[in-house]
């Protein structure tokens, strides 16, 4: 029995999964609880995932269970993701930057994941994050889904829409912004999507993007009309306190959504596991180029938002501190296995070639000097 919960899935014919586009079906997941308890036994499809994360040897996996379930806790739903976390020597870089996104205020849904051991078609592959896969629903983005083939005018038209910002650009339905040229994503609607409501969409963020770069504008805050600042706010500080340049100049896993007759909110949070949690970053904020950023820190209000909420959160940040050591001690057996059996020979991180237990030490006082130097520089805006 492992220390963790333990994900049992086979293929049909233990088909092996080459593709992160086509589903293999007929597959089976069992999931048992460490003292045996069976938490999920049920069919499902299963394909790879990721981007840059599909290329390692440790391959990242989506699933889609044939009926919506529970799992570890976690409320009912089809989709869930396996993350490999390939290039992470402490294995839990996502698991911390989640926790420190669900101690904001106003990023409504952070996904909610389990460390697990994962045994494929006989196989144990070792330490898995399994977690809830990003998309509308009640108990994720919970804004309205549209439906392409009615949601075509008037109000309904306005929402919802779940977008991705990245230069991937590997979607059917995406744009560039008009001025700072950012790879749009439409994630949702994803099927048979209509040209009125691309077209909606693209003009929402255009307009947004005509709201800031006008200078007289961007002083009357017009964009306060379609722009949630709060939830911008909170998604930058998160970035900034896992010093993950993601939603910057070279933008990468950056969502946001708008809901019916909504303004356009940021989140949720994602993809932390390469280029995080650096020691010795401590001199700048990435204020200048990252999305919309370098616009809205010109706005006194927002700045002055900013270190309001700052002050607010900031114990609730500090708080994330003491789960560090929480998070490895739970993982640490299922962590020395896994560094063991997949060697990475990625450098990212700068911890490749740490023992696990010392690259934990390095990210906890990396996080802890970077909530440190945030503090200095919010307050010296």
């Amino acid at each position: 029995m492992f220390d963790l919960p333990s994900v049992f899935i086979d293929t049909d014919g233990n088909a092996p999964i080459t593709s992160k586009v086509n589903w293999l079906e007929n597959a089976h997941i069992k999931i048992v609880e460490t003292d045996g308890t069976v938490d999920l036994d049920a069919s499902t499809s299963i394909r790879g995932r990721g981007n840059t994360t599909w290329e390692y040897p440790k391959k990242p996996y989506t699933i889609k269970l044939d009926s919506k379930s529970k799992v570890l806790g976690m409320p009912s739903d089809k989709r869930w993701n396996f993350l490999a976390n390939w290039a992470d020597r402490t294995l839990m870089r996502n698991t911390v930057a989640f926790a420190i996104s669900s101690k904001t205020k106003d990023l409504e849904w952070t996904p909610r994941g389990k460390h697990v051991e994962l045994v494929l078609n006989g196989v144990h592959q070792g330490n898995y994050y399994l977690c809830e896969h990003i998309k509308i629903s009640k108990n994720r983005v919970n804004i309205r889904e549209m439906e392409t083939s009615e949601d075509i005018s008037g109000d309904h038209l306005t929402g919802g829409y779940l977008l991705e910002i990245d230069n991937h650009y590997d979607e059917t339905f995406k744009f560039r912004s008009k001025h700072r040229n950012l790879p749009v994503l439409l994630k949702s609607p994803d099927e048979d999507v209509q040209d009125v409501q691309l077209s909606y969409i693209r003009d929402f963020i255009n307009g947004l993007e005509d709201m800031l770069v006008d200078e007289d504008r961007l002083a009357a805050r017009e964009y306060e009309d379609v722009l949630d600042i709060d939830s911008f706010i909170d998604y930058f500080l998160v970035h900034e306190l896992a010093e993950y340049a993601g939603p910057a100049d070279d933008p990468y896993s950056s969502h946001c959504y708008k809901d019916c007759l909504g303004k356009l909110k940021a989140g949720p949070v994602w993809d932390f596991d390469r280029t995080t949690f650096r020691p010795d970053v401590t001199k700048y904020l990435n204020k200048s180029k990252a999305l919309w950023y370098g616009y809205l820190f010109k706005d006194p209000v927002f700045v002055s938002r900013l270190k309001e909420k700052w002050r607010e959160s900031k114990a609730d940040f500090e708080a994330v501190i003491p789960e560090i050591d929480a998070i490895a001690s739970e993982i640490l057996r299922s962590a020395r296995y896994t560094v063991k059996k997949w060697n990475t020979t990625s450098r990212d991180n700068g911890d490749e070639t740490l023992p696990f237990d010392d690259a934990v030490k390095r990210l906890k006082k990396a996080y802890t000097d970077r909530i440190t130097a945030v503090d200095r520089l919010v307050e010296s805006l």
